[in-house]
């Protein structure tokens, strides 16, 4: 993995905690919650891991493959 792709993977993670954290708050902050342990799982550590994944493969923006990358 180039330093390139890895720190693109490692910024769409941060951000996708962030974005799961802030569901979650949202979440547990409505006074009829239920489930939250489970939406905790899905947004706060499924969704990080799935940012993850999918920048190892090279499916988000700035953590493409080289061979897929033009030359100029």
């Amino acid at each position: 993995m180039t330093m390139k792709k890895t720190v693109s993977t490692v910024l769409w993670t941060i951000a996708s905690q962030i974005v799961g954290l802030v569901i979650f708050f949202v979440y547990i902050t409505d006074p009829l919650r239920t489930h939250a342990s489970l939406v905790s799982r899905l947004f706060v550590i499924g969704l990080p891991l799935l940012v993850l994944l999918l920048g190892v493969r090279g499916l988000l923006p700035g953590t493409g493959r080289s061979k897929d990358v033009a030359h100029a």
